[in-house]
């Protein structure tokens, strides 16, 4: 059955601004892409997680709006067609200023749908999300959970923490920090019930799953108990401090990492080993991996050796090690010079050189660094360019031109 936007804001009590967003989604999406299509909302939206909260300036928006769009295989090579259909999403991206909000919408064909992985959030898909246009395609998403696949989500996710740290102005609004950091730390949750085979739908449904589990059950304590709670309460009324939820995320990134069987002292060095250990407990490559990660190979603007020697690696591993390594440098105050590892990684993970420099500076470029491989690796990510520049700075578009780095 089709949702309207203001059947959903209604359901969950979402402020009005969100329905007009939603609005304007769903009449580009009519009046720019012809034929079949179906429009699914997935995520927080549509649980009713999704989080904004009122202020002196207006409503501010801190989640996403997550989306897959399927169409007919025309439409997916109308590159006419989805090129405006971006620049709508983007207009409507600028009437938010916020650092979290984006519209996430993913554009696949109606043959994807057999080729869906197990994910943890597509089973929730299943279970939670609504058809806004089009055809109800639900029977197509899976319904077991592959716990391999929320290991390697839950690594990937530190991506927004060490995005929106805000570690050259101590006096600048981190509250989208301070967001992203409790997305880690309820991540717990997900990596529990994964681990059982389970899939509930929502923050606040899994959460409540988490607490009520013994001490037995392996991620589960009273440390992360407290930190599942403290997350709760930072998506509920924003009054947990960064320093709480900073404490927080690396009982709970410890905590994972341990149940993972890597030793305490290694979680945020970015060795060698630590990437071997990542690489036996995520998924492998699957198919669409393998076609992002040659096309990535052949967008490389290195020589053919060193794109090779990119290609055949197992670059989530890699960018994982690096990003444990460098949200640990952040929270311990990004000063001084960062465990050389970490410039290792990254060089690993983006095909590129190694980066240098200190304390601010270094996590910065190494912010472009990583978002460069994970555009190199992931093509759909590039588009998505626009919105991280705001972060990343004028250097934020790894594909359209080089970056000045120290070889």
């Amino acid at each position: 059955m089709i949702v309207s936007p203001a059947e959903l804001s209604s359901r969950f009590g979402y402020p009005s601004g969100l329905t007009r967003i939603l609005d304007g989604i769903v009449e580009s999406i009519e009046r720019l892409i012809p034929g079949r299509k179906s429009l699914v909302l997935s995520g927080s939206i549509a649980t009713g997680d999704f989080v904004w909260r009122e202020t002196a300036d207006g409503v501010r928006f801190l989640s996403d709006i997550d989306a897959t769009l399927y169409v007919s295989d025309s439409a997916v090579r109308d590159s006419a067609g989805r090129r405006d259909l971006d620049e709508v999403l983007s207009r409507l991206e600028e009437q938010i200023s916020s650092a979290l909000f984006h519209i996430d919408l993913s554009v696949q064909s109606f043959g994807s749908l057999s080729r869906i992985e197990n994910r943890f959030q597509h089973v929730e898909a299943r279970l939670a999300a609504v058809v806004m246009l089009g055809d109800d395609v639900f029977e197509e998403y899976p319904e077991s959970v592959d716990a391999r696949a929320a290991r390697q989500s839950t690594l990937a996710n530190l991506w927004k923490c060490v995005l929106n740290a805000p570690i050259s102005d101590s006096s600048s609004d981190d509250e989208a920090y301070r967001m992203a950091l409790s997305r880690t730390i309820l991540d717990l949750p997900i990596l529990v019930l994964s681990e059982e085979g389970k899939c509930l739908a929502g923050h606040r449904e899994r959460s409540e799953a988490f607490l009520s589990r013994p001490d037995a059950v392996p991620l589960v304590d009273d440390d992360t108990r407290a930190a599942v709670r403290l997350g709760l309460r930072m998506r509920k009324d924003g009054s947990a401090t960064r320093v709480e939820l900073e404490k927080a995320a690396l009982v709970s990134v410890r905590a994972a990492m341990r149940c993972f069987g890597v030793p305490a002292e290694q979680v945020f060095s970015a060795s060698p080993e630590v990437v071997r250990r990542i690489e036996e407990i995520v998924s492998s490559r699957s198919f669409r991996r393998f076609l992002g990660e040659s096309r990535g190979l052949l967008r490389g603007d290195d020589g053919i050796v060193s794109a090779l020697r990119w290609w055949v690696r197992r670059k989530e591993p890699i960018g994982a090690a690096a990003l444990l390594a460098l949200f640990s440098f952040i929270i311990g105050g990004a000063d001084g010079e960062p465990p050389s590892a970490i410039s290792d990684r990254l060089s690993e993970f983006s095909g590129g050189t190694h980066i240098r420099g200190s304390g601010v500076e270094f996590v910065a470029a190494a912010r472009r660094d990583y978002w460069r491989g994970r555009c190199r690796l992931n093509p759909s990510d590039a588009a998505k360019d626009q919105f991280y520049s705001r972060l990343l700075g004028e250097e934020a578009d790894p594909l359209a031109k080089r970056m000045d780095r120290v070889a």
